[in-house]
């Protein structure tokens, strides 16, 4: 059946293919025989059009600031976490802001115009902060624009698909030199110094460390259970860092079952420990504006990439969703290939001793001594 009634959506969707294209969208209705007749027209309108009797839509094409109402009224009955739909509805009244957007129309934001709003919000200032806006924010702000663009092109309000090539986050980078690592633990107060070892050791995403139980933690490691992603369960061994933190810790705050406790009985939120860290970094110049609380998971996995561990490997222990995302830790810098050089010679070396002591190699040089010696009596 075409027509299905998503988990937590009070309304239900179509899911069809027409001329080998997926069709997808709701059908705004909560009741299964007006949603089939909405999908049966939809499914007329699109065969009409195909043979040119009539358009696919007689409707015109509304402004971005008259769908996005629409957009935002829609995602109320879609399956969404919370602050999803939080972060949704303040990023589409974030890119009403730019003034070039206030009176196009759908069909009219192309490449010109995205170039035009990413000058312009980059010369805005974070709300939060107070700083500039970064490039990951605004790349951030285009994938909404890019959701709402795809969703007026589901309800057919567009009939072409977009392709106005908004840029792709290029995703955090940035890896904690070895000194600028001792220095900011030097500084770091608790509990923001353990929770940096913990993400610079087990590769911990901030969320994943916050929500820490001491029962999540034995002798031999944590087992992470709270996790961004099906995929992201998974158990890591203790470093001697990890353990002298975890048994700190648990001294600091002996009667709570959060490792990170905060005010109300539940664990610290992840906010929390991001703006103690924005505060050391502004107390010290030292720290570059590129170092995020994310770069210590992206510091774990880029040394995981420089000692040998292939992109399986690094997705099981940092669990990715995709293997993808785990080769973006893969950088072939100099240092890198030298090290990858070092471990061939090194396992070059352990085969030909290998080699050397097997038993067809000995017989081998046995007959060639005794050769040499024969020929040496001749």
């Amino acid at each position: 059946m075409s027509v299905y009634k998503p988990k937590g959506s009070k309304y239900y969707h179509y899911d069809f293919m027409f001329k080998g294209i997926p069709r997808k969208g709701t059908t705004h209705q909560t009741n299964i025989n007006k949603a089939r007749q909405f999908e049966a027209k939809v499914k007329s309108d699109l065969g009409m059009a195909e043979v040119g009797l009539a358009p696919k839509e007689g409707k015109a094409i509304p402004t971005l600031q008259e769908f996005i109402e629409r957009f935002k009224k829609d995602i109320d009955g879609e399956t969404l976490h919370p602050k999803t739909r939080t972060h949704y509805r303040y990023t589409a009244d974030r890119l009403l802001e730019f003034p070039g957007f206030t009176d196009k129309r759908l069909d009219e934001i192309d490449k010109d115009a995205i170039a035009k709003y990413k000058t312009w919000r980059l010369e805005q200032k974070n709300r939060k902060t107070g700083e500039p806006m970064k490039p990951a924010g605004v790349h951030a702000e285009l994938k909404v624009l890019r959701k709402i663009i795809l969703y007026a092109y589901d309800l057919e309000w567009i009939d072409r698909r977009p392709r106005f090539g908004i840029p792709v986050d290029p995703g955090r980078t940035f890896v904690l030199p070895a000194d600028m690592e001792q220095t900011y633990l030097e500084m770091a107060p608790e509990p923001l110094k353990s929770a940096v070892i913990f993400m610079l050791d087990w590769g911990l995403r901030p969320l994943e460390c916050v929500k820490l139980r001491k029962s999540d933690i034995t002798d031999n490691g944590v087992t992470i259970l709270d996790t961004k992603t099906p995929d992201g369960e998974r158990a890591i061994p203790h470093s001697s860092r990890t353990r002298a933190a975890y048994e700190f810790l648990c001294a600091l705050y002996p009667h709570s079952p959060w490792l990170f406790p905060g005010r109300h009985g539940d664990h610290l939120q992840r906010t929390s420990l991001e703006k103690r860290h924005y505060r050391l970094r502004l107390a010290n110049p030292r720290l570059p504006a590129e170092l995020v609380l994310y770069s210590c998971r992206h510091t774990f996995g880029t040394g995981l990439s420089q000692s040998g561990a292939k992109e399986f490997e690094i997705k099981g222990i940092m669990g990715h969703a995709s293997i993808l995302t785990s080769q973006k830790y893969i950088h072939p810098s100099p240092d890198h290939l030298s090290l990858a050089m070092k471990r061939k010679e090194a396992m070059d070396q352990d085969v030909r001793k290998t080699a050397e002591r097997s038993p067809q190699f000995l017989a081998n040089r046995e007959k060639d001594e005794l050769q040499v010696l024969a020929n040496q009596d001749v």
